[in-house]
């Protein structure tokens, strides 16, 4: 998550929406950006939000736009990758 932080803030990503797990988690998650905020990795108006599935529905669309560029990158089949044509950029972690 770190190394996606830096990249999204990198490329002027105002805020990220990150789903919360586990209450333990989600703490060390908060830690994590804390920790990135004060080194200077990402900038202090990089806000990260932490939410629940429950109390925002639209956080699956990551999770299908993710799945379909892993099957589309694996599958060397890029017909649904065409259909985001500059609307996304592609960040390989």
């Amino acid at each position: 998550m770190q190394r996606l932080l830096f990249e999204l803030d990198r490329r002027s990503v105002a805020h990220a929406w990150i789903e919360a797990r586990q209450a333990a988690q989600d703490r060390r998650d908060q830690e994590m950006v804390a920790s990135l905020h004060g080194s200077g990795a990402i900038s202090p108006g990089f806000t990260v939000t932490f939410a629940k599935p429950l109390d925002d529905p639209m956080l699956w669309i990551p999770d299908a736009v993710a799945g379909m560029t892993l099957a589309a990158l694996r599958d060397d089949n890029h017909t649904w990758l065409a259909q985001l044509t500059g609307s996304y950029d592609l960040i390989m972690l």
